[in-house]
Parts: structure tokens; sequence; C-alpha cells
């Protein structure tokens, strides 16, 4: 039974939803989801195809849920695996946590999607290196074309429980447990493009909306992600008949495509297990030329690794070369840069040089000249004693020669008294 919870507004549903427990929550419903339908799993197309469940998505233009149909889907590279999405009340609305790629499968709601997800952790295979092998108790893998399965029993019932939610008063009382929550923590990776183009191309099919089909789709599942041709859809075992006879007719003829071609299957599958010998040759054939193309790939691929090392390589040691180059012409410039600099340091101390015995030269000179000039000042001041001591000398002469000449005739003179010719000599000897 589906709970409508009509009367919770879709924007107080929004605006009050716990988005800090999750980051990557898409959409809030205020009704919870149909539940799962009952389909049969298509082959996988090829190797490396991962099962994507179905699920049922919200378009909140038309108002009402459409189904995505299951698919194989290649992941994003080798090693990763499929978490589905799931629906889950929040106290206020169904809120909507998208699907993700990542190393480990954690924590999807507890929904049983079926065909390896029985509601907590994953049965449907594993990764070994960059091959991954099928576990045909829950795949339905074609072991002549993908030799790389096993087999492991793994309660699989999708009839026993259909709720496509989790919480509420009618959804999945599962809660995730510390391995799924430390799964949940690892890298996430979003869905290819594939992908969201076959999401895209399911919400363009109105026969897909639940208000069509009654939660019934006529396209439960398809081979690959966008391929709703006749060919590659599987409908739901409980596929609605509505009142449209065109509508009847094209899924009528959709489930007769898809039973002859299952009837095909269901004949090779028959034929390999009456243990055909020249089938299971065949099959040995094809799986030894694909290792030996396995093996010419892997060759191939190291080769142009090793190539790449050696080019890098090279790249490597052409880049260092050129470094070397740069450094060499750096030091060159530095070295010139230092030889100017030192050229000019030395001219510089050479004009401090000149100019310092310049100054030295003038100094002496001017030294020089003094020293010339205090001796010819000295000279003329020689020159002019002894000129002043001529001069003296020959005014005492000149002074000298009168008075002579009158002592000469005082002695002549008989009647001069003697003291008084002796007063003469006092006075002459004081003058001199």
């Amino acid at each position: 039974m589906l709970i409508r919870l009509r009367f919770v507004p879709l924007l107080l549903a929004i605006l009050l939803s716990p988005l800090s427990a999750r980051a990557d929550l898409q959409i809030s419903v205020n009704f919870a989801p149909p539940e799962l339908p009952v389909y049969d799993q298509p082959y996988c197309p090829g190797p490396g195809y991962l099962w994507v469940p179905g699920y049922w998505a919200y378009d909140p233009d038309y108002g009402e849920y459409y189904w995505v149909p299951g698919t194989w889907a290649r992941p994003p590279r080798p090693g990763l695996l499929w978490t589905p999405g799931y629906w889950a009340w929040n106290e206020f609305a169904y809120v909507w946590y998208p699907g993700y790629w990542s190393t480990q499968v954690g924590f999807y709601g507890g929904i049983n999607y079926g065909y390896g997800y029985p509601g907590s952790g994953f049965y449907g295979g594993y990764w070994r290196g960059n091959q991954y092998y099928y576990n045909r108790s829950v795949s339905r893998v074609d072991t002549r074309r993908i030799p790389y399965f096993y087999q492991r029993n793994v309660v699989n019932n999708i009839t026993i429980n259909r709720i496509s939610f989790n919480g509420g008063d009618d959804g999945v009382r599962y809660r995730p447990n510390e391995r799924e929550r430390e799964y949940g923590r690892l890298s996430r990776f979003a869905p290819t493009s594939p992908q969201l183009q076959h999401i895209q191309s399911a919400r363009q099919d109105r026969q897909l909306f639940a208000r069509e089909n009654g939660g019934r789709p006529p396209i439960a599942a398809t081979l690959r992600p966008g391929a709703f041709g006749p060919r590659d859809i599987v409908p739901s075992r409980e596929a609605w008949r509505g009142g449209d006879p065109r509508r009847d007719e094209r899924d009528q003829d959709r489930r007769d495509v898809q039973q002859r071609w299952q009837q095909q299957q269901e004949r090779q599958d028959a034929w390999q297990r009456d243990g055909d010998r020249r089938r299971a040759e065949q099959q040995r054939e094809e799986r030894d030329q694909l290792q030996q193309q396995l093996l010419r790939r892997n060759d191939e691929q190291q080769r142009r690794e090793a190539q790449d090392r050696q080019n890098w390589a090279r790249q490597q040691q052409q880049a260092q070369q050129r470094e070397e180059r740069m450094r060499d012409q750096q030091r060159q410039q530095q070295d010139e840069q230092r030889r100017q600099m030192q050229q000019r340091q030395n001219d510089f101390e050479q004009q401090q040089r000149q100019i310092q015995q310049q100054r030295e030269y003038q100094q002496r000179e001017a030294q020089q000249q003094q020293e010339r000039a205090r001796r010819e000042m000295q000279q003329q001041q020689e020159r002019q004693q002894r000129e002043m001591q001529q001069q003296q000398q020959q005014q005492r002469q000149q002074r000298e020669i009168p008075q002579r000449q009158q002592q000469g005739e005082q002695q002549r003179r008989p009647d001069a008294p003697a003291w008084t010719r002796m007063m003469q000599r006092g006075q002459d000897d004081s003058r001199n």
C-alpha cells in the first residue's frame, strides 16, 4: 500500500529536508513511488558491462514518477561498481539519493533490486585486474561470448519484496551498517553520458510514467543504455493493458519479439548444456584468440608505454640540457657582469690614484713655490740688510771725516790746552 501525503506542501518538504545528510540529494516528493515491477534481465551484451537496476524517477514538470529501465552499462573505468540510487522518507518528504560509481557498493536503502542487489551488498560479479567476472547465478551471461564467469548461489527472489523506498510507514526498515558507511566515504564517480542519455530517453517516453502504465511499465529493461528498439527491450511481467489499441498492439509486438529472442537464447543455452564438442572447441578457440588478442594488446600497450617512457626520458634530458645551457648562460652573464664591475672598480681606483697624485704634485709645487718665495724674500732681506749696513758704514765714514780733520787741526794748534783735547777725544769715543 502506497502512502500519499498530499497535504504536505512540496515547497515545505524541500526547504525543511536535511540537506546535511547527503550532499548529492536531487529532489524531494510528497508522495511515495510505486512498487518495483517484476521483469527478466536481458542477456549481457558483452564483456565489461555491469548491470544497473531500474528505478522510479520523478519528473517535477509532469508531477509524476516515471520508470527508468534497468540496463547493462559500462563504468567510467575498470575497477568501479555501481551503487543504485534509492528513495527515502526523511520525516517531511521522500528524498531521492542518486546512484554513483565507486570501488565498492555502498548503502542503497535496503531496496531489493534483484540480480545481485538483494538490498545490502552486491553479488553480481567482481573485478580481476581490468576484466570483470560475472556470477551466473544472478546475471544472465552467454558464456560462449563472455568467458569470464563463475557460479555462486545467492538468495535473490525479487518477488518477495517490491518496496521501492526506505523508511516511512510502509518502507523498508534498514539502516546502513559500519561497512556500508565506510564504503560511502570512498571516492565517487557520476553516471556516464550514456546513462544520462538513457534517463532522458525514459523521461521523454510517456508510456513509462506511472500515471500511464499503473506502475507496470511496458519497457522494464533494455540491452544497453538508450536502446529502446523492439529487439533491445524487456517488458515487465505484469505490463498493464490500457484501452489504447495502438499501444496494446505495439506492446504486444515488443513482447513477441522479446519472447522470440529469449527462446532463441534458451535454445542456445540448451545446445551448450548438451555438450556440443564443436561449439566447445570453437569456444576454446575463440577464448584462445581472445587471449592472444589480449596478449597482443598488452604487448602493444607495453611497447607504447616503453616508447612513452623513452620519449619522456628524452624530453627530460632535453629539458635538463636546456636548463644547463640556461645556467651556463646565466653564469657567463654573471661573470661578465662581475668583470665589468671589477673593471669599473679598477678604473675608479685608477682615477682616484691619479687625482691623489695630481693633488700631491700640486702640493709639492706649492711647497716649492713657497720655498722659493721664502728664499727669495730672505735673500732680498739679506741684500737690504747689507745695503743698509753699507749705507750706515758710509754715513759713519762721512761723519768721521770732518772729525778727523778737526782733530788734526787741534793737534796742530799749540795753544790748545791739554784738558780740551782730552774732552774732545772722549766725545769722539762716545759717538763711536
